[in-house]
């Protein structure tokens, strides 16, 4: 009996799964966060190295030498030989997971008290629940990146809270149609049953919000948890608002919507929102369609044009991408969606 109940009291429950790419300034922080305020034994760790170039993987190393045996056994280090995108690293993380849950957690963030024990006790209280994520803020603490979030016709992903002072207004669980991929939780079976992350979404933008889109499908719902919260210091691989950053965003997120959304949405919803979003934040910026009330030339104007072009520029290729790749588009949404 007393061998029985020590093997049930230490099974791991929990797999928690970091994907570090170029993370040195970041991932001693993050381990030095998890390991304070994560108490309980249920759980094990997991950090895959995506092919880092500078110092993560030696800095991952020495945490690991100065842990003691207990720990250090909870922590299994993987490194990829090539960058396999944010997909690609958790699903590599995944197959070495024992766990019922998994949690998919950014190795730019700070952890706070009672982070994952509030997300676990959710997914124990309703079989339902296939999703979990908690509220997000930036590193001042105060404001707040993500409170769950939603998804326009064309695929556009939004932040409920983005930007907003924390002051409790967005204190209450709720559905939502995504969490971000910073931070979320799933059941394994339902993981497994999605075909886990899409790789093809390399090297980032759109695999947590179709695989809650997924989820939703399969009639779980995903659920926004303020009573579990994390800071994301938001790292810039991709360069925010860089020509990368258009061109990837856009391509996946058609990507996202020939996949996930039904055939008359896509023609009578997603394509009109589409032509009207491009005439009103594109063309216009690129002055193919100038406004006649702000014709000055000024530099306002003039870095608009600049962030237009750029814009438009990253949005032709992904157009053009997102056609040549229909054929693996169609074969994802067809006859690989579900196992």
């Amino acid at each position: 009996m007393a061998v029985s109940l020590f093997i049930m009291v230490n099974q791991t429950k929990i797999s928690v799964i970091t994907v570090a790419y170029n993370s040195a300034g970041e991932i001693e922080g993050f381990l030095d966060s998890y390991l304070a305020n994560t108490p309980r034994n249920n759980w094990e760790l997991i950090i895959v190295d995506n092919a880092s170039q500078d110092e993560t993987a030696d800095k991952i190393r020495k945490f690991l030498e100065n842990l003691n045996e207990d720990r250090r056994q909870q922590i299994k280090f993987i490194r990829s030989k090539r960058n396999l995108g944010y997909g690609g690293g958790n699903n590599l993380g995944v197959r070495h997971a024992k766990g019922e849950y998994l949690v998919f957690i950014n190795p730019d963030t700070l952890l706070l008290p009672n982070w994952l024990e509030v997300l676990e006790k959710k997914q124990d209280a309703d079989s339902k629940v296939g999703i979990v994520g908690p509220k997000i803020l930036y590193g001042d603490r105060k404001t707040i990146q993500a409170a769950g979030g939603w998804v326009e016709e064309a695929g556009f992903a939004h932040h409920f809270g983005y930007g907003e002072k924390d002051e409790g207004q967005w204190n209450e669980e709720k559905e939502v149609d995504y969490v971000t991929g910073a931070c979320l939780a799933i059941r394994k079976s339902i993981f497994e049953k999605c075909f886990g992350f899409d790789e093809n979404y390399f090297p980032g933008y759109y695999e947590e919000t179709e695989l809650c889109w997924k989820a939703k499908r399969l009639g779980y719902k995903v659920i926004y948890l303020p009573d579990s919260s994390i800071i994301h210091l938001e790292s810039q691989v991709t360069g925010l608002y860089s020509y990368n950053y258009y061109y990837w965003f856009h391509k996946h997120r058609w990507r996202f919507v020939l996949k996930n959304y039904p055939v008359s949405k896509i023609l009578f919803s997603a394509i009109p929102f589409e032509l009207r979003w491009l005439f009103n934040n594109i063309l216009k910026k690129i002055k193919i369609f100038p406004s006649p009330k702000n014709n000055s030339g000024s530099k306002n104007q003039s870095g608009s044009s600049k962030n237009g072009n750029q814009e438009g520029t990253a949005l032709l290729k992904a157009y053009f991408v997102t056609i040549i790749n229909l054929p693996n588009i169609f074969y994802h949404r067809y006859f690989k969606y579900y196992a």
